[in-house]
This record gives structure tokens, sequence and C-alpha cells, in this order.
């Protein structure tokens, strides 16, 4: 399969200051309460819900805000109670929509936002566990009881394990077949019974044990369920049966690990689970007793892109860096050494977007390079910054909000020698870069041309982007384009059929 990639020479080292707008929040505030920097949290619908902070009396406290992303307009809630901003971990997190409503957490109190009057209320306090399933909202109360409150009755109960005793932890939610499935404590795996009641699926062996496990690590691999639990007083990994709520036997994986915050997220690619722990990557569908591969990496942190997975790989004489797997050794290989040597990078946040894929990542080697976003098609030679070095001092990152997308635009939160905050970037050229041009070409003539280019295919849409990946031109439902008011030099013209098959064909005017 041939691919046609425009960003070679879309991109020298990266886009131009134009395609990259800050959208600044309310007048004050801001991350300190006054540069009206915002920090991106989810997207729903054509809305961004980010966090920032405002001076409440003497108190600067985190405060939400809605950004249309179809006018750039922003809102804030007034919300005096929200937690102060001191404490990253006490940010606003964890947002559930039903309906008209918004619930999230915020310090150790559950809120709703209502967006039809646009007023914030505090629900709960001391919790961290917040998840909506129906019309159920749940949530804990101090890691030791959990509560169900039905949405449509205003009513809130105890949740009970068969109806009987109390609930504590509850993570690792998970629907299917319209029936919710949660780990419950750190050993146990439980289906919900509303209103309040739950029936016990799984109940590992208990050995004394410190570990505890914040994990909320569930995968779905066919029609089983795998989720980490405490085992025995270790980590392991079991599955159950969806179908029948039947425990596979066969499956209870070690592992080796004794914090499970250092336990690696499986990943499921053709029906097997990839699990990977000290001795390498096993492999299960699922019911079967996981078996030790040959695949050459031991972590893996993946995203599905392309029929592969893309993620961090740690362990290799690169450093952490970009790798790809399809599930063999042959198609498991660095994608691109980003930062030289055996130092190397972790990608942040890997994004698929309009068929590319997008990741956040900084040369240590080369300080000066700053924080970069990249942009892939799988491939070595096309994996490439789109911002300039140095732009930004730092990008998106764990601590600051993850990239997110909208129609042709990235939203990121990121630092620049001057400002900080909320910024958006246009993506739009970039989509040529990852299309597959295996399809019937709707070719255009003569090439190169000194005026017009033709096809003999009707046309839905042409677009004519400059090397900069600039629009420049566009028509519509006809087999011709006219590029006389154009300079001359090097295009790349887009072209949909009226088919709907589209093409990315090099033109030159002359």
């Amino acid at each position: 399969m041939r691919k046609f990639i425009a960003l070679l020479l879309l991109i020298g080292f990266g886009v131009s200051a134009q395609t990259i707008t800050r959208i600044p929040g309310p007048v004050d505030s801001g991350l300190d309460a006054t540069d009206r920097a915002m920090v991106p949290i989810i997207v729903k619908n054509n809305f961004l819900y980010c966090y920032t902070t405002k001076m409440i009396g003497t108190v600067q406290r985190y405060q939400v805000v809605r950004v249309n992303l179809d006018t750039d307009e922003t809102f804030i809630y007034n919300a005096p109670g929200l937690a102060g901003s001191t404490y990253f971990f006490a940010r606003p997190r964890e947002f559930k929509f039903y309906d008209n409503d918004i619930y999230f957490l915020c310090g150790t109190r559950l809120n709703k936002i209502d967006t039809l009057t646009d007023t914030i209320t505090e629900l709960a306090q001391w919790c961290d566990i917040v998840y909506v399933f129906k019309h159920y909202l749940i949530y804990n109360y101090n890691s030791t009881n959990t509560y169900v409150k039905n949405l449509i009755t205003n009513t809130t109960l105890e949740l009970k394990s068969g109806g009987t005793s109390a609930i504590g932890e509850t993570v690792g939610f998970y629907e299917y077949n319209d029936q919710l499935y949660f780990r419950s404590g750190r050993r146990r795996i439980d289906k919900f019974l509303p209103p309040n009641s739950t029936t016990i699926i799984y109940d590992a062996p208990y050995l004394a044990s410190s570990l505890t496990s914040s994990r909320t690590i569930v995968t779905k691999v066919n029609n089983n369920l795998v989720y980490l639990v405490i085992y025995n007083g270790a980590f392991k990994f079991v599955s159950f049966n969806l179908d029948t709520n039947a425990i596979n036997t066969n499956f209870a994986w070690d592992t080796l690990e004794q914090y499970d915050t250092s336990v690696s997220f499986p990943f499921v690619l053709n029906n097997t689970i990839y699990l990977t722990n000290d001795n390498g990557v096993y492999t299960s569908d699922g019911v079967s007793t996981p078996v030790l591969t040959t695949l050459p990496f031991k972590t893996f942190y993946g995203t599905f892109y392309n029929n592969k997975i893309y993620g961090t790989v740690y362990g290799t004489p690169y450093g952490p860096e970009l790798w790809k797997t399809d599930g063999t050794n042959a198609g498991s290989e660095l994608v691109k050494d980003i930062n030289e040597g055996s130092e190397g990078m972790s990608p942040i946040y890997p994004l698929v977007h309009n068929n590319a894929l997008f990741f956040v990542a900084t040369k240590s080697n080369s300080p000066s390079d700053g924080w970069r976003i990249y942009t892939s098609d799988g491939t070595e030679a096309n994996t490439l910054p789109i911002v300039a070095p140095n732009y930004f001092t730092t990008a998106s990152g764990y601590y600051s909000g993850p990239l997110l997308a909208y129609n042709n635009y990235l939203y990121f939160y990121a630092v620049t020698a001057t400002e900080s905050g909320l910024y958006k970037m246009d993506i739009a050229a970039y989509n040529l870069a990852t299309s597959d041009i295996a399809r019937p070409k709707n070719t255009f003539y003569p090439n190169p041309t000194t005026n017009s280019i033709h096809t003999d295919t009707d046309m839905e849409n042409i677009a004519v982007y400059s090397v900069r990946g600039e629009l420049v031109y566009e028509v519509k439902n006809t087999k011709e384009a006219n590029l006389t008011s154009l300079p001359t030099g090097v295009y790349f013209v887009k072209s949909i059929s009226t088919e709907g098959m589209t093409s990315i064909q090099k033109i030159i005017r002359q």
C-alpha cells in the first residue's frame, strides 16, 4: 500500500505561528488567578471544559470554565466552594455527564453543574470515586462506604453486597450488555443490581498483606473481563466470562510487581490480550493461561492506530521511545529515536484524530528544542514535529491536561517564554500526512501546468494546499481547478469525488 505523504514538504521545522492561537480564560482568572491561563479536561459535544483558578475573598480556588469550540467564547462557573489550588490532585476531574448535568470531583468533594442554570452545587464530601450508569450516580465516602443516587427520584441509598454488608472501594467500572461490573475492595469483582445491591462474581483468596491497589485496570478481550486484584497478597490479573459470569480458572496471572503503580496496562490486539511483567510479554485469549512470548519489549502503554498499538517502551538501548507492534516479533519496532541515544523520551498523551497520530515529547538531549508536538503516520520518516523548536517550553503532560481535538484543531495547555494557558492549533493540513492513497486516484492533468488542471472524474471538492500546509484554493462540484492566481511552485491537491473517493496529488505550477 503506497502512501503519499505531504508532511515531508509541509513541515521543515514546525508550523507557522499564525496556526497556533491562545484562548485566554475569563478576566480575573488563571492558574495564578490573574494570567487567564486554563488547563483542558474533556471535550463534550462542541464544548471544552477546563480548570483555572480565581480569588474568592482571600482564597485562590479552582474554577471550571466552559469553552465554546465553535466561537472560542468562555464562561466561568461561579463556584466559591471549590477546593483551593495549592494541591494539584484537588483539581476538577472525573467529569461524568447525565442529561443536562455534569458530575465531577474537586478536592474531596462531589459537585454537580446544572448546564441549564449554569450553577454548581456540592453533593457530598470525602469522595474520590464517581461514576454514572444509566440514571444512577455511584460515589464513595472516605473509601469506606459507597452510595447510589437515583437521578430520577433523587433518592440516595448505600450500596450493599448481596443486600447486607457495606461496600467500600469501587473502581474499574465496565458496562456490558446493559450490566455494570466493577472491582470492589481490592480482591473482589461485583455486578451491580439496581437500585443499591450487587452480586459477587469473584472473590480472590485472602492473605494478610500491606499491598494497596489504586490501579483501576479493567480490560475486555473477546467476551471476558480482565481485572487487576490482590490475590493471596500479590498483584494478579484474573478473568471472568461476561456471558456466564463464571471465572476463567486457568487465568490467574502474576504481575511479579510489588507496587500496582509499576504494573503495566494490558492491551488487546486481534482478540488477544498482551500483559507484561519482569519476564517479558505474555499473551492469552482471556480464557487460557497467559503464555510467555519473545516480543522485544517488557513494558508498553498503548494507543490503537491503523491496526497497531503505539506506545512508550522502556528498557531498550534507545531509552523510553515510541514503538509500534502488530502483536508479532516482525511487526514490533521502534517508530523513531526522537531523543537520540540511550536517554530517550516519553511520548505523552498519544491522540488519534482524523486518521493521524499526535503526541507531545521533548528532546532532553537538545534543551533548546523545548516541548514539541509531533504527528506521525507510523513511519520514521514521517514522525515529525509540527511546532517550531523552543516555541513552547512546556506542552501538555499529565500535570497539565491531555491533548484534545475537535474538528480540525488540537487543544492543549502550553507555556511559552511570555505566557501560558490553553492553545489551539489548526491541524487540517496534517490530515494529508495520513491519508491512504491505495484507492482509485482522481488524477489531474496536465502536470506540470501553467494555469488549470482537469480530471475525468466528477468531483465533490477540490482543495489545493501550499507546501506549508495552507489551504490556498478550493472549489466544489467541478472537474477543473483554475490555478492562475497562484504563484509558481509545488502544491498538493486533495480531492473528493462524488462517490466519496479521496486522493492527494502533487501538482507543479510553472
